[in-house]
């Protein structure tokens, strides 16, 4: 499996590690387009090596996925089950005049889908692809609670009818041919383009009247997603972890079961805390906000049942712990627990 990033906020809010993507978008002041990229997450299924032998991953977590998005999160949902849930996957490759590129999320079949930010967002973009065979896409958006306008775009020579572009309920339906994953051409073609201008807080797409044949099994596929988030990451961050005054600089470095504050000028360390319930610490994380350092352990005889983050409080020379079970956050585990994780905290926020 792909090593995944998670993200945790100052009040243990869930989402997964985003990189950006290159859909260009102006966007206002004070705000910077960003993208869900499935070229470098996993979107969970509900079944195979994720649900058997042991079952990492249940329905419900496959059913709403965090992610982070920019500063914010972008929470999907969705009410597929089982194999109908294929997650992001490379096979789909019609993307020319698309918002997306590389991996998309395949689903199978009639459905609903919804993409909730937890801030308003603008300018928002996404694709779907393999609409096909009578199959018919209605997207809705609201703004909290208000419908906002959605406008649907075909590609020249597009087997789609789009019809209420521009309208709080656009629909594409496709005619009865067949496309295959491959094909992007005028002459057959099953893509249509999304675009949300905004302020949005949620988007509905539901999929109905899915038919199959020898070679179509229902996929359709939901590309990257991209859309303008207010807030921007601190360039002065580390200012509010510099040392006291007459303090070298240090980084915080750990053997076995102890860590250690290093004058990187010097290499003299001096010993911050020792943990002995285990000789393995790992994924160290520094909080300079509330003046803690976050942890986990490595090399147990148990990884699997592993899933504790530690915490060490500066102020009272303390040591607790920070969550008991990383899986009521909604974050997955497999095989090594959290021993084949890394951390790092930015932004008030601990990944």
């Amino acid at each position: 499996m792909r090593i995944k990033l998670y993200h945790v906020a100052c009040l243990l809010t869930l989402a997964f590690c985003i990189q950006p993507r290159q859909v260009e978008g102006q966007c206002p002041t004070g705000f910077t387009r960003d993208t869900l990229n499935w070229d470098y997450l996993d979107f969970l299924p509900n079944s195979g090596r994720y649900v058997s032998p042991t079952a990492f991953i249940n329905l419900a977590q496959s059913q709403a996925q965090r992610f982070s998005f920019g500063t914010q999160k972008l929470t999907f949902t969705h009410n597929y089950t089982g194999t109908n849930v294929v997650g992001d996957v490379t096979t789909h490759i019609a993307e020319v005049n698309s918002y997306g590129k590389g991996a998309d999320l395949r689903f199978i079949g009639n459905g609903q889908l919804t993409i909730r930010f937890e801030k308003p967002v603008q300018a928002v973009k996404f694709s779907l692809y393999d609409v096909d065979k009578s199959q018919a896409v209605e997207v809705t958006a609201r703004n909290v609670s208000t419908p906002i306008p959605v406008v649907l775009n075909n590609l020249p020579g597009s087997i789609l009818t789009i019809a209420g572009s521009g309208s709080n309920t656009a629909t594409a339906t496709a005619n009865s041919n067949e496309v295959g994953n491959g094909n992007n051409t005028p002459a057959s073609n099953a893509t249509v383009n999304v675009d949300v201008a905004g302020p949005v807080t949620m988007i509905t797409i539901k999929i109905t009247n899915t038919n199959t044949s020898g070679s179509e099994d229902g996929s359709y596929y939901v590309s990257d997603i991209s859309a303008c988030s207010e807030g921007t990451y601190p360039t002065d961050y580390y200012h509010i972890s510099k040392p006291f005054a007459g303090q070298p600089s240090y980084v915080v470095a750990v053997l076995n079961s102890t860590v250690y504050y290093v004058d990187v000028a010097t290499g003299v360390a001096r010993k911050l805390f020792t943990d002995p319930a285990h000789t393995n610490i790992n994924s160290l994380a520094y909080d300079p906000y509330r003046h803690m350092v976050y942890y986990a352990f490595s090399l147990t005889n148990s990884p699997q049942t592993n899933k504790v983050i530690k915490r060490y409080d500066y102020d009272m020379d303390t040591l607790g712990v920070f969550v008991s079970n990383v899986n009521t956050l909604g974050i997955p585990t497999y095989e090594d627990g959290v021993e084949s994780a890394a951390a790092g905290f930015y932004n008030n926020s601990l990944y």
